[in-house]
């Protein structure tokens, strides 16, 4: 918070140099620290004149995402999204500044308000949030927002706060927490009629407003589009960092252009969960939008990148091809999907392969574009949305390495539990507050039994509650019960568990996690680390490359794909992860890790 006399431009722009420094570990650019140079003592000059209002500057939001001012009032705050730029062209939802493509501010502006408005704590106190872009450059630009373009334009709008902000006020605004508080698949369900018509705009209204780095995306793969161009994208992003909501938001922005698109997958768990929360009766002449999304792998060659469907012609006159969980395609599906579309746009995390015949690398990518003579571009999504980053990075220290690094999990809620019981009466007390709960487990014990659901094999858990018996089951009906499952229509979830083949892309508010036997943490003379327990692993998939015969011929391999099935498992939960772990010597070490969190 600054204090709004103009006459400490300077000090302020000091001081947000150290904040900066300190909050991300570098130093800004140039270019920030004179943005801020120019418009800090504009501003604070305004705040003065209008009744001297307080105001956040460079409120953090999710990432790298940060409100250039937010003016605080009595219950009410204006964002302020300032740009001295003197030129400025509108291109879809970027502005070409310099040469260089920006967020357009007035989709910058309607999604940082919304964000406060529906994933900050700063709401509980501030009923009331709106936003103006203020372009004190001369730029000539219009986009239907609020925009002042002089100083006494700016003022006007600070003044229709009303009285100043208290230091309540202030003070839930400057340390506001943002938690992305309902599920991309609840969000789906609830808004699909609406996802046809300028869907970023209409994602940014809800709070869903891509970050600079997803929104040029976008936008330069329209433009391909629009160009006639043959193009691959390859976007790397880690676990939270949004690839599901950018690659929906290309299929709804392209198919709304009039684009033949279809987004694809090989995940049927996380693929009949879209189609299930866009199912709906589609406008007459307009598509159904759940049959744009297909398999580009079924392993019986309907899939888009296999190749008997190819050469049958299945997939025709296909403008954009999307592909999702893209890390888990061999080189058959990259090939061939390359080949279905003049533009394709492949999201990957290579820390999410979970067999071993998957493929889908960043080499195998690039391979792949130069022997077909594809032009190519490479993009990361760095930005983290669903979890907070120190948490992510607290479990790669501890998955990857078994370091138990100190991390800021910005009060991510993150337990260790000495018996399932007990987890699930946490679970179950988080869910009788209206959070949505689900519980994941690891692929050992028993395999399931899709053909008798009363098999043995497809119980999971026993629970001991006293002198009653309780039991867990897998989910085993990947077209009706998963989609339900997710979608908070299966009853009571802490009844049944997915398995890391049906957690993959999904998420909840809180996720209960049984660690099994098969990843174990065990010393010796030579130290402590990870270890494969072949004997509890009853992970069938992929046959011969299957996680139970890899962890006997191929311990490495294995515990490789280990790893990354509890990466995967341990960030589902979007405000925290519960841990049951079945083997002792495992759950001493988490044990050790949550207190020492819990003492930082």
């Amino acid at each position: 918070m600054v204090d709004p006399d103009p006459s400490k431009a300077r000090d302020v722009v000091g001081a947000l140099v150290e904040g900066y420094r300190r909050f991300y570990g570098e130093d800004p650019s140039g270019e920030l620290v004179a943005s801020w140079s120019s418009s800090v003592a504009r501003v604070l000059g305004v705040l003065e004149r209008a009744g001297g209002f307080p105001a956040v500057l460079e409120l953090p939001l999710f990432g790298s995402e940060r409100a250039d001012f937010v003016v605080v009032g009595r219950g009410r705050a204006l964002v302020v999204e300032a740009k001295g730029w003197s030129t400025v062209e509108k291109l879809n939802y970027v502005v070409q500044v310099d040469g260089l493509r920006e967020v357009d501010p007035c989709y910058q502006v309607e999604n940082y308000v919304s964000k406060l408005k529906y994933f900050s704590t700063a709401a509980d106190r501030v009923r009331h949030f709106d936003g103006v872009a203020y372009l004190y450059g001369g730029a000539s630009y219009s986009d239907g927002c609020r925009i002042a373009r002089s100083d006494a334009e700016l003022e006007e709008y600070v003044g229709s706060l009303g009285s100043p902000g208290d230091e309540g006020d202030v003070e839930a605004v400057a340390s506001a927490k943002f938690t992305v508080r309902r599920d991309i698949v609840e969000f789906l369900r609830s808004h699909r009629d609406k996802l046809l018509k300028e869907a970023a705009r209409f994602l940014a209204s809800e709070g869903y407003g891509l970050g600079r780095e997803q929104l040029v995306l976008v936008h330069d793969v329209l433009e391909a589009l629009e160009a006639g161009s043959r193009k691959a994208f390859f976007v790397r992003g880690g676990t939270g960092s949004g690839k599901t909501l950018v690659a929906l938001t290309l299929l709804f922005e392209a198919v709304s252009r009039g684009y033949h698109a279809v987004l694809a997958y090989k995940n049927n768990r996380l693929l009949n969960t879209l189609r299930y929360a866009l199912s709906l009766r589609a406008p007459r002449g307009a598509p159904k939008l759940s049959a744009l999304i297909v398999y580009y792998s079924t392993g019986r060659g309907h899939g888009l990148g296999e190749r008997r469907a190819y050469e049958k012609g299945l997939y025709r006159n296909l403008n954009l091809a999307v592909l999702d969980e893209a890390q888990r395609m061999t080189l058959e599906n990259i090939e061939y999907t390359m080949k279905s579309a003049p533009v394709t746009v492949y999201f990957y995390d290579d820390k999410q392969i979970l067999i071993g015949y998957e493929e889908g690398f960043r080499e195998n990518f690039l391979e792949a574009a130069e022997r077909l003579g594809l032009a190519y571009d490479e993009r990361e999504l760095k930005t983290l949305y669903r979890v907070p980053p120190g948490y992510v990075k607290l479990v790669e220290s501890l998955v990857y390495s078994g370091a138990v690094a100190q991390q800021d999990v910005q009060g991510y809620d993150i337990k260790v539990f000495d018996n399932p019981a007990d987890m699930l009466e946490a679970l179950q007390e988080k869910a009788n507050k209206g959070f949505k709960v689900a519980l994941v487990c690891a692929f050992t014990e028993t395999r399931g039994d899709k053909n008798d659901l009363n098999s043995p094999e497809n119980r999971r858990l026993t629970v001991k509650r006293g002198d009653r018996e309780e039991v867990v089951t897998w989910l085993m009906d990947e077209k009706e019960e998963y989609p339900k499952y997710w979608c908070g229509e299966l009853g009571n979830p802490l009844t049944r568990c997915a398995s890391v083949y049906g957690a993959q892309g999904f998420e909840a508010d809180y996720v209960g996690v049984v660690w099994g036997r098969d990843m174990v943490w065990r010393c010796g003379p030579l130290g402590c680390g990870w270890s494969v327990n072949p004997d509890a692993i009853t992970d069938y998939v992929g046959g011969q490359y299957s996680l139970e015969k890899l962890a006997r011929k191929d311990p490495g391999k294995a515990l490789e794909l280990l790893k990354n099935r509890y990466y995967i498992m341990l960030t589902r939960g979007i405000k925290g992860t519960y841990i049951y772990p079945e083997d002792g010597e495992t759950g001493r070490l988490l044990r050790e890790v949550v207190e020492k969190l819990q003492q930082h």
